[in-house]
């Protein structure tokens, strides 16, 4: 929820005429982050229970849909499950700082470093990962710090391990050089985080441009 009433209103406006837009009775915030995760995860579980697979990404991030689409149908075994492709970080230090909107109190979560998790920006995963970080959840202390707490401590209590297919993301490369040819013999999956509405938009329209691949060969499950 937000606290701005005009906007609620389109919010509410929105999700009457198109049905596009899910809301819970929290407020919009960067510490509620990890409830606005765990709603999602709730909604697909209860209303989503025949998909195959759950794509979480950031509304700032573009995705490849059509090679997106082949990959998932034509690269990865039928019926797979405990399946999480992302952009994977190990080491990541808990920050105690208590000026950092990162920051996380002991009582909170006493350990010095988080399990190996997923960037927040996408996940990839099988919808009985959906399920089974959804029930994790509701076990476990709050952690504000979303992709921690989902993708490194809910999916370590699940057992679950993550594949990590940077390779086919834009992460710490230059988005732009797209344009110039860079990644042409990329199959590239997902953008960069933190991407412009303008540059999503161009990459849309340059991959509309170009041929679909069936698969991608070098993928190793």
């Amino acid at each position: 929820m937000t606290a701005d009433d005009q906007l609620q209103e389109e919010i509410e406006i929105e999700s009457e005429v198109y049905g596009d837009i899910i809301q819970g009775n929290f407020m919009d915030s960067y510490r509620n982050l990890t409830y606005k995760s765990i709603m999602s995860l709730k909604y697909a579980v209860y209303h989503c229970p025949k998909v195959r697979y759950i794509l979480k990404v950031d509304d700032d991030t573009f995705v490849n849909m059509p090679l997106l689409l082949n990959f998932l149908k034509n690269n990865l075994p039928y019926n797979t499950s405990n399946l999480i492709l992302c952009n994977d970080i190990t080491g990541s230090p808990v920050v105690r700082n208590k000026q950092s909107k990162w920051y996380v109190p002991e009582d909170v979560y006493p350990e010095a470093f988080y399990p190996s998790y997923c960037f927040g920006w996408y996940a990839i995963f099988s919808s009985d990962v959906c399920f089974q970080l959804y029930k994790e959840s509701q076990k476990l202390k709050y952690v504000n710090i979303e992709d921690a707490f989902l993708f490194g401590i809910a999916a370590g209590k699940a057992n679950l391990t993550h594949t990590d297919i940077s390779k086919y993301t834009l992460q710490g490369r230059d988005p732009n050089l797209l344009f110039d040819g860079a990644y042409d013999k990329m199959n590239l999956l997902v953008g960069a985080p933190e991407m412009s509405i303008q540059l999503v938009k161009k990459f849309w329209n340059y991959f509309r441009g170009k041929p679909v691949h069936s698969s991608i060969a070098d993928f190793v499950a």
